[in-house]
């Protein structure tokens, strides 16, 4: 960053009428020589390197003034205006300023125009038609220093001078300020723009996260919803399976406890044939087996053969003249029933022996 007073060549516009001069027998063009002067001492150059511009001097014949004009603004890094109500209804002095304010926006500044007010102007004065008029209304906003009572004094004498040592020091300072020529605007510009456009990047990546995570959650939420309503439909098909399953196994234990065949029996005991002394009967000693279902009743098995109506033996423990001892029924493996045999002595129906104990 720099300032305008570092430029390789510093150019400033001188605008006048030169009616004005005329009428002054060039007391304009000596103000002009002597702000020149006293800018080039102040900012330290030479003559080769600084100039106050105006078109008496630079202005060769028959060339266009127009075209003069512009390029002399183009060059120009600061305007000093001499205010007369000549300069206002010139048209000329006006294509001047419009051109300058111009050349100001380009360099990006606001505070490079110095007007002088040489001769008094009415409009001026009056806030309706200065608002009215675009030179007047530029002139009232901006700085400018009163030179009414300076424009009949010999410029070099001293109280002009300090007059114009303040002027001058004043666009010093202007000068002075730092600031970024076009193309380090542009540069500073196009940085800020692409940082810019990083900042909108990251902000819409970020939203797209955001919009993201808000589908993702709903997308949850739905799926939780709906397995929240039908959970009761699983439950109450997992309840039909359950009771199906229930139901077959009960039918499967009662087809096969009823097809079983029942393998504890309490049978009629026998007298024993040896005991002929009246005697209870010892308690008869069943040997344990598995639990079955009630078994049909069966026939009591015959005197002779000893054993039960499925051929089990008929044990019995001590005499029993009277009463027989109650029967000790070996434990066999569960069979299907069979049809009863003819009694044998001793045993039972199925030929099993009747052991019979005491007397």
């Amino acid at each position: 960053m720099s300032s305008l007073a570092n430029l390789p060549e510093l150019v400033g516009f001188f605008s006048y009428s030169r009616e004005d001069d005329e009428d002054s027998l060039g007391a304009l063009s000596a103000l002009r020589d002597r702000i020149q002067r006293e800018l080039r001492g102040q900012l330290g150059r030479s003559m080769k390197t600084f100039r106050l511009w105006q078109d008496k001097e630079a202005i060769p014949s028959g060339t266009l003034w127009e075209v003069e004009i512009k390029n002399a603004v183009e060059q120009s890094a600061f305007f000093i205006p001499i205010i007369t109500p000549t300069v206002v209804r010139s048209p000329y002095c006006r294509f001047e300023l419009d051109s300058f304010l111009a050349r100001e926006a380009v360099l990006g500044r606001n505070d490079l125009v110095f007007p002088i007010l040489y001769i008094k102007v009415p409009e001026l004065e009056d806030s309706t038609r200065q608002r009215n008029d675009p030179v007047l209304s530029i002139i009232a906003k901006r700085q400018y220093l009163d030179w009414r009572e300076f424009r009949h004094r010999d410029v070099n004498s001293t109280d002009v001078k300090e007059a114009l040592e303040r002027f001058c020091a004043n666009i010093c300072n202007a000068l002075h300020r730092s600031w970024l020529s076009p193309e380090e605007r542009a540069a500073q510009e196009e940085a800020a723009a692409l940082q810019h456009a990083e900042v909108k990047r990251k902000r819409a990546e970020a939203e797209a996260g955001r919009r993201a995570e808000e589908e993702e959650h709903l997308r949850r939420s739905k799926t939780r919803a709906e397995w929240r309503l039908s959970r009761p439909l699983l439950v109450a098909a997992g309840s039909v399976v359950g009771t199906a399953a229930l139901g077959a196994i009960g039918i499967w234990l009662v087809a096969a406890l009823a097809t079983s065949v029942p393998i504890v029996q309490r049978s009629r005991p026998i007298e024993s044939p040896v005991s002929t002394a009246p005697a209870q009967a010892a308690p008869a000693l069943l040997v344990p087996t598995r639990a079955v279902s009630p078994a049909p009743p069966v026939a009591p098995a015959s005197e002779q053969n000893g054993r039960t109506a499925y051929g089990r033996k008929i044990l019995r423990f001590g005499a029993a003249p009277a009463t027989a001892a109650p029967a000790l029924i070996a434990p066999t493996p569960a069979v299907s029933p069979t049809p009863p045999e003819p009694p044998v002595a001793g045993r039972t129906a199925s030929g099993r022996r009747i052991l019979t104990f005491g007397q």
